[in-house]
């Protein structure tokens, strides 16, 4: 037989999801990976707030080189030209 809770709220009401600790390492890896000189330790204590601005910015950066490569890849192919038949 299942226990009723004892409060009202449910256990989801404090506290931290389930999936956290996952979450926090992935982005402090992330940023300690693609940082210069940033140490893991340093990312860890870091704001939050600032965490997720880095996070975010890395992938502003990203899609941006993204979208510059397939605009440069774009217009190489539009320059190349065939050669001239004899």
């Amino acid at each position: 037989m299942r226990r009723k809770s004892l409060y009202q709220w449910g256990k989801t009401f404090f506290g931290l999801p389930n999936n956290y600790k996952r979450l926090l390492y992935e982005e402090v890896s992330t940023i300690a990976f693609n940082s210069n000189g940033t140490s893991w330790y340093e990312v860890y204590n870091m704001p939050i707030n600032i965490r997720k601005f880095c996070i975010m910015k890395m992938k502003h950066d990203q899609d941006q080189s993204k979208k510059d490569a397939e605009k440069n890849s774009n217009t190489n192919k539009s320059k190349i030209s065939k050669p001239p038949k004899r």
